[in-house]
């Protein structure tokens, strides 16, 4: 008796989803466990500056990286740099900052969306207009804010000063809040239609 086989797609599934798994492990996993295990040797700037002159040169590096006596020494050190807890302070604030706005924005326009009672013209044009800071790259982004925010000749200094709130340019990227504020509203500006889709 004949057992008709059945088609199976599951391999299919495998083959397509190969090309982003060999990517993630090659861009993603590989770097962190590589930087996981610098931090255990006595790698340097210049050492790997001089390794790579080396290299370009033709020739065998002149230095070795080794693992150090004390593996933790590193992160003894980072752990107790104040530098690494400031930043990390840092961190915290814009990420408290930018997070809970987008989120609170996200889920609003998801109700606001996907509610079958509202009647809004136009949805899908919203949808994507929410969602573009999320295309655009960071690179871009970041050269957006630097120009917007520049200390000679950025509109938010002349809109400011037309409005007659200040009476000279600020350079905003040398105070701590106007700094932290600009980088916070870029990560809420740039994730929130992301965050809304999700």
């Amino acid at each position: 008796m004949n057992k008709k086989k059945g088609v199976s797609y599951a391999k299919w599934g495998y083959i397509f989803a190969l090309p982003f798994c060999i990517a993630y492990l090659v861009f993603m996993i590989y770097p962190i466990v590589n930087t996981f295990y610098i931090g255990f040797t006595n790698i340097t700037d210049k050492l790997q500056m001089q390794i790579a002159q080396d290299k370009l040169m033709g020739i065998e590096p002149t230095v070795n990286v080794e693992v150090l006596e004390n593996a933790f020494e590193n992160y003894q050190f980072v752990l107790t740099d104040p530098n690494f807890w400031s930043s990390l302070k840092n961190t915290c604030i814009i990420w408290g900052v930018n997070f809970v706005p987008q989120i609170l924005l996200a889920l609003v326009l998801a109700v606001w969306f996907t509610s079958s009672r509202s009647k809004i013209r136009g949805k899908g044009l919203f949808k994507v207009l929410f969602y573009m800071p999320n295309i655009i790259t960071a690179a871009t982004i970041a050269m957006l804010f630097t120009k917007l925010f520049d200390y000679n000749k950025g509109p938010v200094n002349d809109v400011l000063k037309m409005l007659g709130v200040i009476d000279k340019n600020i350079d905003f990227f040398s105070l701590k809040g106007a700094s932290r504020a600009i980088v916070a509203f870029v990560q809420f500006w740039m994730w929130y239609g992301y965050t809304m889709i999700i």
